[in-house]
């Protein structure tokens, strides 16, 4: 257990805020600050704009990177199916932390979202070009800033790679995404970053996990997504493919997220 002036172990905040989670999509409460808002929603149903570089792309795949940077117009507009999928999740990602930040503020107890850090702007500088970035929120413990919060939805079947994110070397970018926002919040004492997921089946949530790593876990992460930020915005020409596209050894962008540029970096042979 944790006093009240001191500071819990993530491992131990964790499971706590899990618990609150969960209580809190039994009995929602209104929170004042939202949740995502809809100008997220809106940008991802109705925007057909290229993509540049952003701290969500977190990608280890320096050619995904390298096309958002210098070939944006060459992002495929995703269809109408895809569009509903991310803007359903948007959707239920927005009321999880809505109806969370009710819960911890009609609560006694210590936790909060923080309302002026949902969908706060920070940014990273890497060859003098500012990459923004917006994380869902701020987690706070008796009024400090304790975590940066990011909400998602996933199947139960999709769960496993979550899981895997404590792992050193997962084969997907979302760690270096968290180290960004860890490392441009500016919080010399924060503690780390959480992801609560909610887990669907048959498109009804059926559970809630919340996951964590420590600002130490992630410093390493934090500077390998700035490296290959800068590869991305000095390379005159794409790097090398990491893979041979669906005749050969699948993407890895392509097989855990999904990649606007796949069919460009397959037909482009630079």
């Amino acid at each position: 257990m944790h006093t009240m002036n001191e500071m819990p172990e993530m491992r131990v905040a964790a499971a706590e805020i899990e618990r609150l989670l969960r209580e809190s999509m039994i009995e929602p409460r209104p929170w004042g600050a939202g949740g995502l808002g809809t100008e997220r929603i809106q940008t991802r149903f109705f925007s057909s704009q290229g993509e540049g570089l952003r701290l969500s792309h977190g990608s280890i795949c320096d050619r995904r990177l390298w096309y958002a940077r210098h070939e944006p117009v060459a992002a495929v507009t995703a269809d109408g199916a895809t569009k509903m999928k991310f803007a359903f999740g948007d959707t239920f990602e927005s009321l999880m932390l809505s109806a969370l930040g009710g819960h911890l503020e009609h609560s006694k107890g210590p936790w909060r979202l923080d309302p002026v850090w949902a969908q706060k702007e920070l940014a990273v500088v890497v060859e003098g070009e500012e990459i923004l970035g917006h994380p869902d929120g701020m987690l706070t413990f008796n009024g400090a800033p304790y975590a940066i919060v990011d909400a998602k939805s996933t199947t139960i079947w999709s769960w496993k790679k979550w899981e895997e994110l404590r792992k050193p070397d997962p084969v997907w970018g979302y760690r270096r995404q968290a180290g960004d926002y860890v490392y441009a919040s500016g919080v010399p004492n924060l503690a780390g970053f959480m992801w609560l997921v909610g887990i669907m089946d048959n498109n009804n949530i059926n559970d809630y996990r919340v996951g964590w790593m420590t600002k130490g876990e992630l410093l390493a992460d934090a500077t390998a997504a700035r490296d290959s930020f800068t590869t991305a915005i000095v390379n005159l020409t794409p790097p090398r493919p990491v893979c041979l596209g669906r005749d050969g050894v699948p993407c890895r962008g392509k097989t855990t997220v999904y990649c606007r540029f796949y069919d460009h970096c397959i037909k482009d042979r630079r």
